[in-house]
């Protein structure tokens, strides 16, 4: 492809004109330095072997929107090598020739940006669209306080005034951008209600060559918030041996995560036996502004029971912690000082945290929150407690069962639920046996997993009894990982419990009947104390003495185990019975 010269141009006819009268004004310019632009509209190409050329049509935000004409038109007679002066070798063949007509539309610009239109300040901002005019795109915002014509998206307070100066983003082949706002960049923004623009050339609202009038443009309100930062601890409580984990969202995403203090009688989590290398313990966060901290199980071991409380920091706009710790060398202590940003030399001592003189639990997150509350100091936090206790397992009362029985063996404690802990049900008759006798032995053994309880933590054992032997039974529950257990004793019975009958008339004639026989029964006694009252007392006759009967005794039983099991049970229609145990006469 060769660019063809105004001079070709106006040599090489066609349609009885010159192709130079197609051509726009100005693309040609004589004088002392000559330019020459009608290759940017008409060109000599030659064939590929298969017959084809491929030319491409470029566009910018100064090309007309209206219907242009691309005519492509045999030159029989060219001469090679080709000549840029002489055209006589151009004459177009007015029988071999084609045209296409290409309509040229005004372009547009859209902007958008990830997310909701709710951000916090800190957050970076994926800020993205498409540019079909240019193959620029320029952004800039206002807001309170910030120029009124515009400032640049990555210095706010600062309003370009020539493109070099602006925010410009090149636009993909397949008209899409893309940019990354770091919302900390250049002046620090305050909370509020911004407006971005993106325009397909240098633009501002006013003050400028180009308004919004004279290019595409399009714009976006987003709200910028005040960051913050939450925390919770895994559980309110934690027994001596099990791990805690303080979970919590820094909005914002400090790039230096937060810092995490822990605070208790005698202990700061950043303190070390070398006074020297204690430091301010710091979590950094994931993409979602998320952190996890870990205080382990064998930190645990070692805290005194009793509580301890979290101070947890955002170094919030400047992300910089304004309130930090220094070793003062000179007094073998740590010092926690305020140090606000720019104020490099106006460094306060707030209290000490280690070393002599240290402020303790409560006394030290009080202070600390005192200094994190200073207004000089844009930092902010959130703070919670927890406890720790020795760890602990309770067994719920165990009923006597019978052979067969199935039933549940259940209990609480202070462990974690990721603990395990192992159950064991042993026969009291398990006991070295010769080897002529058949050792016996009933009972289980299991790993059980902790549920989360509404008030402690819980276990449960399911049991199946029907393999089980009449006998007393030791149940031990203990935990894998922590120090602790837990004995009690219960009783598995032969057969199963007898629920008393009670004989029931069959129908309503023999109520009838028997009520008909309590009746007469009671006049003929009646009627008889009549009588008797006449008669003499002497002639009286003693009634008989009613025989004496002996209370059936259950029928002995082999004593289970190491242990008796002595069943009475006596059914008595009126008096009281009198059990006594002693030796035989």
């Amino acid at each position: 492809v060769t660019a063809m010269t105004y001079a070709q141009a106006a040599n090489t006819t066609y349609m009885s004109k010159d192709i130079a009268s197609d051509l726009p004004v100005g693309v040609y310019e004589a004088g002392e330095h000559e330019h020459d632009y009608t290759g940017n509209y008409a060109v000599i190409a030659k064939t590929a072997e298969d017959g084809t050329i491929n030319l491409g049509l470029m566009t910018d935000e100064n090309t007309k929107e209206t219907i242009f004409t691309i005519r492509a038109q045999r030159i029989p007679n060219l001469r090679n090598p080709y000549s840029k002066d002489d055209p006589s070798g151009y004459k177009l063949d007015s029988q071999l020739y084609d045209y296409v007509k290409v309509t040229v539309e005004k372009g547009a610009v859209v902007i958008s940006a990830k997310g909701d239109g709710s951000y916090y300040l800190g957050d970076d901002i994926t800020i993205s669209g498409t540019n079909t005019d240019s193959d620029y795109v320029y952004l800039f915002i206002t807001g309170p306080n910030l120029p009124v014509a515009g400032g640049k998206l990555d210095n706010p307070k600062v309003s370009p005034q020539n493109e070099s100066d602006s925010l410009r983003i090149t636009v993909n082949n397949d008209d899409t951008w893309k940019y990354l706002w770091e919302t900390t960049l250049g002046s620090v923004l305050d909370a509020g209600t911004y407006t971005i623009y993106a325009t397909s050339g240098f633009a501002l609202k006013s003050g400028t060559e180009k308004t919004l009038s004279d290019v595409e443009y399009d714009s976006m309100s987003i709200l910028l918030r005040k960051p913050f930062v939450t925390a919770t601890t895994s559980a309110a409580t934690v027994a001596k041996g099990d791990k805690l984990f303080i979970n919590g969202k820094a909005e914002g995403m400090p790039s230096k995560g937060v810092a995490i203090w822990i605070l208790g009688k005698n202990y700061w989590n950043g303190e070390k036996d070398d006074i020297g290398s204690s430091a301010m313990v710091t979590e950094g966060v994931n993409s979602e502004g998320e952190f996890k901290y870990e205080i382990s199980s064998a930190v645990t071991s070692d805290l005194a029971s009793g509580q301890y409380f979290v101070v947890v920091q955002h170094p919030m706009y400047n992300e910089e912690f304004d309130v930090r710790v220094e070793v003062n060398e000179d007094e073998n202590a740590v010092e926690v000082i305020t140090n606000p940003y720019g104020a490099k030399d106006a460094n306060g001592i707030a209290f000490i945290i280690a070393g002599a003189g240290k402020l303790q639990g409560s006394d030290a997150a009080n202070a600390l929150i005192s200094s994190i509350n200073s207004a000089n100091i844009d930092d902010t936090y959130t703070k919670l407690s927890f406890i720790v206790e020795e760890p602990w397992i309770r067994i719920n009362t165990i009923a006597d069962h019978y052979v067969g029985d199935k039933f549940q063996i259940t209990g609480t404690t202070n462990l974690a639920v990721v603990d395990r802990l192992i159950a064991e049900i042993t026969s009291l008759s398990f006991k070295p046996t010769d080897k002529t006798q058949s050792g016996e032995f009933t009972g289980i053994s299991s790993v059980i997993a902790i549920t989360e309880g509404s008030e402690y933590n819980e276990w449960a054992l399911d049991v199946d009894a029907s393999t089980f032997k009449p006998d007393e039974y030791i149940f031990t529950v203990e935990s894998v990982d922590a120090d602790i257990k837990e004995i009690t004793v219960f009783n598995v019975l032969e057969g199963t419990p007898v629920t008393p009958q009670v004989n029931e008339p069959e129908n309503e004639q023999e109520n009838e009947r028997a009520d008909e026989s309590v009746n007469e029964t009671e006049d003929e006694s009646a009627d008889e104390s009549a009588d008797g009252s006449e008669s003499d007392s002497a002639s009286e006759t003693p009634s008989a003495s009613p025989a004496k009967t002996t209370a059936p005794y259950p029928s002995a039983t082999t004593a289970p185990g190491f242990g008796a099991l002595i069943a009475l049970i006596g059914l008595v229609a009126a008096g009281a019975l009198a059990f006594v145990i002693g030796k035989d006469p």
